[in-house]
């Protein structure tokens, strides 16, 4: 099944393709309804979390927030080949559905 290979994908491996066709702020049919008044919070987030993959993301952002000497919002990468700390942090409030950074 297709949509449970790019689930693995998204959730542990990374390079999952977007489920939305690459609008963040689409409807997921597979979804139950979301409240009328919600809205995306922080829609750039998807491509970097689905590129990592939700489990290596939180594994790059903790290593990069635990550390007093980074800022979590600089646009330099803290690891060589990693996305930037900011879109780390921003892919970050993506999954938590919390507010841009």
């Amino acid at each position: 099944d297709h949509r449970r290979q790019n689930e693995w994908k998204m959730l542990v491996q990374g390079g999952a393709v977007s489920e939305k066709r690459g609008d963040a702020t689409a409807r997921d049919a597979a979804l139950p309804p979301l409240p009328p008044d919600w809205s995306l919070r922080v829609p750039d987030g998807e491509a970097t979390s689905n590129a990592m993959g939700w489990v290596n993301l939180l594994r790059a952002w903790s290593d990069m927030a635990g550390r007093p000497e980074q800022d979590a919002l600089a646009d330099t990468a803290f690891r060589p080949g990693q996305p930037s700390n900011r879109a780390l942090t921003r892919a970050m409030a993506y999954l938590f559905d919390m507010a841009a950074p």
